[in-house]
């Protein structure tokens, strides 16, 4: 049987990117001596203008902030604030590490296709660390790009890829149709998803802990 291999997408996959929003407004606002009333409405426009190539770049967002709310801001006192761990951790999902835990248990190898800044993103993971294979580590700063390479570059595994965007799971069904396509269908983007022409997910779940029940009925097969 083919080693089992199963890439987790990291925002609103494992992590909740809105809780953290609104968890770093708290904290951007203390720093830069902001009323925190409204705040978080200038923060999310702020980190929609620091999106470069699609994804988020934290030194971008350092540099509109300070417009902004016209007001100096010590770019490395931010950068504190995005990594700093015990509000990354915040805002994992519940379930997440004792899904992993689970999985690896199973003796399947875990790992992270992902986009966006990729230090940024490995602060994210870091905290997983004890149950992602490094080798299994994949982030793009466009990874719809790179997806089909992915797919082809894990052909002779069994491969599982879980994403809350369908568009990146079609064109990785399209590359691959032995491949198990599950979709976490929570966040905001899933929420507005409309379904690729001729593609629907093998699984479609909306909690972490559906999962290991699924890989293991897929797996079987």
């Amino acid at each position: 049987m083919n080693k089992k291999i199963i890439l987790f997408d990291i925002d609103y996959t494992l992590f909740d990117t809105t809780k953290f929003k609104k968890i770093l407004a708290e904290e951007i606002a203390e720093l830069t001596n902001q009323p925190l009333k409204g705040f978080h409405e200038i923060l999310e426009e702020v980190y929609y203008k620091a999106r470069f190539n699609n994804h988020f770049e934290p030194s971008l967002f350092s540099r509109i902030l300070q417009e902004r709310i016209k007001r100096d801001v010590i770019n490395d006192d931010l950068v504190r604030v995005w990594a700093n761990k015990n509000l990354i951790k915040q805002a994992t999902y519940p379930e997440a590490e004792s899904v992993l835990k689970k999985l690896q248990s199973k003796n399947y190898e875990l790992g992270i296709f992902s986009t966006g800044n990729s230090e940024f993103q490995l602060a994210k993971v870091s905290l997983f660390e004890d149950y992602l294979h490094k080798k299994h580590i994949h982030i793009f700063s466009n990874k719809e790009e790179k997806v089909a390479e992915l797919v082809e570059q894990y052909r002779d595994y069994s491969l599982f890829l879980v994403d809350d965007f369908v568009s990146i799971l079609a064109i990785a069904k399209k590359t691959n149709v032995n491949i198990t396509t599950v979709w976490i269908k929570r966040g905001k983007y899933a929420e507005k998803a409309v379904m690729p022409f001729g593609f629907i997910p093998d699984a479609t779940i909306f909690n972490l802990d559906e999962l290991p029940g699924i890989i293991d009925i897929e797996g079987a097969k």
